[in-house]
């Protein structure tokens, strides 16, 4: 199971309502950079127009996804 949370004051607050029990074994991992809209966005842009398939992709997609025959 993964646990969010932050540092407060030198101590581990989990975020939610769920919490490992007392006693159990933990890792703590340091996120560097926590993931914005605006950092996906970025992502997801460098991967725009890098997608190869058909040419004919746009006129005959119900053949590519269901079968159908090609127009």
């Amino acid at each position: 199971m993964i646990y969010m949370g932050t540092v407060q004051g030198g101590k581990i607050v989990i975020d939610g309502d769920k919490k490992p029990e007392d006693g159990s074994l933990v890792r703590i991992e340091i996120v560097d950079e926590r993931l914005d809209e605006s950092s996906l966005s970025k992502a997801l842009l460098k991967l725009a127009g890098t997608a190869e398939g058909p040419a004919d992709a746009s006129l005959n997609v119900d053949h590519y996804l269901y079968g159908l025959p090609k127009k």
